[in-house]
Order: C-alpha cells, then sequence, then structure tokens
C-alpha cells in the first residue's frame, strides 16, 4: 500500500507503507509541536497514508520541513543501513533525499 507525504500544494511524497510509516516515526521523534504530532500519532495509529504538511499548525509545518530538511537524509542513512541489501538501500535514500528536496524548495518559497 503506497502513502504519501504531502509537503505543500505543488508537491507529494509517495512511498511504501514500510518507509512512509519510517518517516513519520523520525518525525515523532524530532518534532516538538504537540497538535502535530497528535496528527502524526493519528496517522499512525489509524494507518490514514496521508500527511498534509500545509495543514498543520505553522510551528509544527516549520518543524516538520526543518526535520526534513536536515536530519532525515541523514537519519535514514544509518537506520536503513542494517534492514536492505546495497542496491535497494541505495534507491531507497536516493527515494528519501527526494523528499528532503521538496522541503527545500518549501521553504526557499
Amino acid at each position: 500500500m503506497a502513502s504519501t507525504i504531502f509537503v505543500s500544494d505543488e508537491y507529494g511524497w509517495t512511498a511504501s507503507w514500510g518507509l512512509f510509516e519510517w518517516v513519520i516515526e523520525f518525525l515523532l521523534g524530532t518534532v516538538g509541536d504537540e497538535p502535530t504530532r497528535q496528527e502524526l500519532r493519528q496517522v499512525m495509529e489509524h494507518n490514514l497514508g496521508a500527511v498534509m504538511v500545509s495543514e498543520l499548525s505553522a510551528p509544527g509545518r516549520r518543524e516538520v520541513l526543518d526535520a526534513l530538511r536536515t536530519g532525515l537524509v541523514p537519519a535514514a542513512t544509518a537506520s536503513l543501513a542494517v534492514h536492505q541489501e546495497p542496491a535497494h538501500r541505495k534507491l531507497t535514500i536516493g527515494h528519501v533525499k527526494v523528499l528532503k528536496l521538496m522541503a527545500d524548495d518549501v521553504l526557499r518559497q
């Protein structure tokens, strides 16, 4: 099952449920804004399969975008290393980098 993080009205990042879930768990460990944490927990608990970053609180939206820009790729590189063969890992990390680039662009606007 594919799931999507809608980074903005322009960008949507779609991934397998497992990778989507990993990103949401990463955000839960990074974001401090409680309304945003509640929203992310609901997505996980109810297997909703989508996050609309634009609908998060302003502080939460900023924290999510900052986390995607600065911490996501290093965390994925460290975390996913054990769980995948090198060829698959390279593709997965590349896909995670696309999410980071989306967040970069949204924050530049």
